[in-house]
Formats: C-alpha cells, structure tokens, sequence
C-alpha cells in the first residue's frame, strides 16, 4: 500500500496526504505502518493522521457473553444477530419490507408480548445502532471530506483507512458515483441504500479475501453532482423514523 501511494503522490504532485482513519486499532496499525513506509521512500511527502469517529463500525449493542468467555472467542450472538440484522435491514423477498431502523441484537418486542427473536435476549441486554445511523454517520463524513477537499484543493490529499462494513459501504458509494458521473444514472432520495446493498449482493463472489488490501476511489463519490445527491439522502435519513418525534 505505502508503494502504491507514494506512486500516486509522486503522480500527482501531492506532497502531504491526510489518513483519515476509523478508531479500530487495526485500521490506526495499518495507518501508522504506512506512515512508517513511505517516510523510507521518500522526505518530500507528508503525512497527518486523523482518527475520525464517522468510520468506526456498526455499535453491536450490549453483548451477555457466556462464562468462560476470553477476547477472541467465537460469539455466537454476534453470527446470529448480523442475519438477522441484514434480513430485516434489507427484505429479501420486498425492497418495500426494508427496515433501516432496525436496531442489532433487538429481539423486537410485538404487541402480543411476544417477541419476534427471542433467541437474541440470551445475547443482547441492549441493542445497537440502526442501519440508519450508520448511514447518517457515513453520508456526514463524505460531506464534510468533499468540503475540505475544496478547501484544500490540490495542496491536500485524503485517504481513509477503514476495514469490514465501512469499507463495503464505501466501495458500494463509489460504484453508485462512477455510474452518475459515466452514465447519468440519479436515483429517488431513500432508495441509495437498497441500490448500495445490491451491488453489495452482486459482487460478494469477488470479495477481497480477508486480510488483503484494496483501494476505493473517492474521486467520483466527492464530485459536486454526487454530493448534491448525498445530501437529499442524508436529509431523508434524519427525518424521524414511524413512530419517533422530531
């Protein structure tokens, strides 16, 4: 990655690139390793780290975890509560069914008091964020990444360090840009997040295999046209979800 980088830089005449990296120490080792590999290739480039709390990773709720229990483990909640988070999130039979404001691990309490997945009360003593503000977290940072961008212009170059979900989501969000910007493709604010989450489906046979390393292009997902379109989306996003009061 530190090799690829310094090509890019060297390219395009960027001389101090900004890490803008999630808080998972994984992501923040990676940053600081390339860091430490370009500082050998090369002393007339950069760099500055910042931690950006917009990509860290979904909040999985409160675990009750099982005795014996070390870091490291297999949890079984955890495999259960991520289907059926993406089975409610994203309806696979109806895109009309699709529930962003479906919380992790909720066991999701019905009004004969009865519960539709009872098997998350063993797991979860609270539940975690919903696919919408994950969105809402994301959408932001792109916003405010495109707005320094302009405000730094060529002087500046961002790259984010991320891994698992955000990363998915990113590389889904660029694919959505490439085709506004190479095909005029626009889309009904509310409907990015089910457009995003069927590329995500259509490419899962080609995911990179964990512990590898791929690079997203923002270029197109920071374009003016794309932007405009993220905001709609996020304004949709805040509204308050049924049920909620503004």
């Amino acid at each position: 990655m530190a090799n690829a980088l310094y090509q890019y830089a060297m390219a395009s005449g960027h001389k101090l690139l900004l890490f803008c990296v999630s808080p998972k120490r994984r992501a923040m080792r990676s940053a600081e390793l390339v860091r430490e590999n370009l500082a050998t290739m090369s002393s007339g480039i950069r760099v500055k780290i910042e931690i950006d709390q917009n990509l860290r990773e979904i909040d999985q709720g409160e675990f009750i975890l099982p005795k014996g229990y070390v870091p490291g483990d297999s949890f079984e909640g955890l495999k259960i509560g991520g289907k059926i988070f993406s089975a409610e999130t994203f309806n696979i039979e109806d895109s009309s069914k699709d529930n962003l404001d479906y919380h992790f691990g909720d066991p999701l309490l019905r009004e004969n008091g009865m519960y539709r997945y009872p098997k998350l009360r063993e797991y979860f003593s609270a539940s975690g964020e919903s696919y919408r503000d994950i969105l809402k977290r994301f959408y932001s940072g792109v916003i405010t990444l495109s707005e320094n961008m302009e405000r730094f212009g060529n002087s500046i170059e961002p790259v984010i360090f991320t891994h698992g979900q955000p990363h998915q989501i990113f590389s889904n969000l660029a694919d959505v840009a490439d085709k506004v910007i190479n095909e005029g493709f626009t889309f009904m604010s509310g409907t990015l997040a089910r457009i995003c989450w069927d590329i995500y489906q259509a490419k899962r046979r080609n995911v990179v295999p964990y512990g590898q390393l791929t690079f997203v292009s923002l270029e197109h997902v920071c374009n003016p046209q794309v932007i405009e379109l993220l905001k709609r989306e996020l304004e949709f996003l805040k509204e308050p979800a049924p049920g909620e009061s503004i």
